[in-house]
């Protein structure tokens, strides 16, 4: 997979452009990836349906990455609606189709302690195009990214998507 460098202007969401920008005052002002302690960005309640946050572990030379929050929208499309994912590693999440589409972007924010976002659309049952917007915000202790943040969404030009 391939990444590079962009201005937070192609975050389409106005709700992430929101969280992104929040991260990055923070970011200006450390020097480094912050503390999430210190991330208090506006109206994040309203957002919490569509956040999971992550803890993030050092694992043979890679990154091990811990799901710490409870079910978001996307939970559905994986087929873990109602079930409790904390505590549960992204991997076994995802399975294994998922796992080399899913984890590098997280490898990616982790290794570079840098946000990371994608967009990319899929066709829900109905044949409909969906766009799948991920952000992804690294937090760290002592240089260390401890934490991450991810903010999932989808859009339908249609308004309305079924997934699966």
């Amino acid at each position: 997979m391939r990444f590079e460098s962009a201005a937070p202007s192609i975050v389409r969401s106005v709700r992430q452009r929101d969280l992104l920008n929040t991260w990055l005052r923070l970011r200006a002002s450390t020097g480094a990836a912050p503390p999430i302690a210190d991330y208090h960005p506006s109206r994040i309640e309203d957002e919490l349906k569509d956040i999971v946050y992550y803890v993030v572990k050092p694992l043979d030379g890679g990154w091990q990455f811990i799901i710490d929050s409870h079910g978001s929208r996307l939970s559905h499309a994986y087929g873990n609606a109602g079930r409790s994912s904390v505590g549960m590693d992204l991997r076994d999440y995802v399975g294994p189709r998922m796992v080399d589409v899913v984890l590098p972007m997280y490898e990616e924010c982790a290794n570079r302690a840098l946000p990371t976002y994608s967009i990319s659309t899929v066709e829900d049952t109905q044949g409909r195009g969906v766009a799948y917007e991920r952000l992804l915000l690294p937090f760290s202790n002592d240089g260390s990214v401890t934490r991450i943040i991810a903010s999932l969404k989808t859009i339908s030009e249609d308004g309305k998507f079924e997934i699966n």
